[in-house]
């Protein structure tokens, strides 16, 4: 992914002043991505724009390409920014992405809308085959990014090429901003009911990707007695040390330094390569180190 708008690029602050325009765009520049990733770490995103409306949104992407600017989709806060920032325009859908509709067995839902939201709302409708998300952090959107859509899906909404269009599962590619999820729950299953798996997808929230189909890195970092390690302001989870917890004031170098020993240390012991879920995006600072 390049990190540098092209030379023909429109300036940051004409362009924001083009977006502010669009009824239905909240827009800010210079926004600290410490705020919107869950690490709560990251520097500052060139442009921050949050859509409300469908409409709005395909006027923003339009104004955008004519910018030869970058959009970069945001479907959770599941990412990590590195603390020197990053240029493009990152984009998050509000309203238009949000909340979950119902006909019959049919479920219209809002990527942005929590996993852990729908499985919920699955319950109260009485509605069977989503138990397993009950525990899921994330959204719909970063469930489907990873693709590990749930197998009651049916279709997606998403942005592609500036027009609105649904694609069906398998055909999501990273340049398409997710806008909602058409699933379709089995009546056979929903009748017949039945016990939910113990462990739902491990999806967003994670610090290193399991190894292998039929390994977990949570079992193995707890087993290199793991839980809870600190270095300095980053701390692994003391229940679940497959996960990162900014205790204040940490910085892209102590993630980095204690993602190194993690490795190390499982490769080290228990030969395996523990690879991290996540990659940072935009620019290190330089001073890190």
């Amino acid at each position: 992914m390049s990190e540098s708008a092209p030379p023909s690029a429109l300036p940051t602050a004409a362009l924001a002043e083009r977006l502010r325009s669009v009824p239905g765009l909240m827009v800010r520049e210079d926004e600290p991505m410490s705020r919107h990733c869950t690490w709560r770490v990251g520097g500052p995103a060139a442009l921050w724009v949050v859509v409300e409306t469908e409409e709005a949104l395909l006027e923003a992407v339009g104004l955008i390409r004519e910018a030869n600017e970058r959009v970069v989709p945001v479907d959770g806060q599941h990412l990590w920014v590195g603390d020197g920032g990053a240029d493009g325009v990152w984009l998050r859908l509000g309203a238009c992405a949000e909340g979950i509709s119902r006909e019959g067995l049919r479920l219209d839902v809002g990527a942005q809308t929590p996993v852990a939201a729908l499985a919920s709302y699955a319950k109260r409708e009485g509605l069977i085959g989503l138990e397993l998300y009950n525990h899921v952090s994330g959204t719909i959107a970063e469930l489907l990014r990873r693709d590990e859509p749930p197998p009651t899906l049916v279709g997606v909404r998403v942005l592609r090429g500036g027009r609105l269009t649904e694609v069906v599962p398998g055909k999501l590619k990273d340049d398409h901003v997710i806008v909602r999820a058409r699933l379709e729950l089995d009546p056979a299953q929903a009748l017949k009911g039945g016990r939910a798996p113990k462990r739902g997808p491990g999806l967003p929230g994670r610090l290193f990707l399991d190894p292998k189909k039929n390994h977990n890195a949570a079992e193995m970092m707890s087993e290199l007695g793991l839980r809870g390690v600190r270095l300095r302001s980053a701390r692994l989870g003391g229940y679940e040390p497959n996960t990162l917890i900014n205790l204040g004031g940490a910085k892209e170098n102590d993630l980095k330094v204690l993602i190194g020993m993690v490795k190390d240390r499982a490769k080290s012991h228990l030969g395996v390569d523990l690879n991290p879920e996540l990659k940072p995006l935009g620019r290190s600072r330089r001073s890190d180190g």
